[in-house]
């Protein structure tokens, strides 16, 4: 995947979808800042698991400044950062 600079940055990144998702069961997730919200890998998965946001936050991040292509026919660089997929933590292999 390319990767371009923060120079390269879209002024304006228009929002995939909507910026406040409704219903009561994202309110209750937001005033409890996600406390209790888990991302859940299971399926047809070695190792199922269950990670709460803060045991998330923990695990190493990478920043990008990639391009983003939309299927509404718009474009933009952004720059994202977050927990890559792989490699996993050891403890989650066996």
């Amino acid at each position: 995947m390319r990767e371009y600079t923060l120079a390269d940055v879209s002024p304006d990144f228009p929002p995939n979808g909507t910026e406040m998702p409704s219903g009561f069961g994202y309110f209750e997730l937001m005033i409890s800042q996600f406390a209790n919200w888990r991302l859940k890998v299971d399926g047809l998965v070695r190792n199922p698991l269950s990670l709460s946001l803060d045991e998330i936050k923990e695990l190493p991040a990478r920043t990008q400044v990639t391009q983003h292509n939309c299927d509404e026919g718009w474009t933009a660089i952004g720059q994202w950062t977050g927990v890559p997929l792989a490699p996993c933590p050891a403890r989650w292999r066996s």
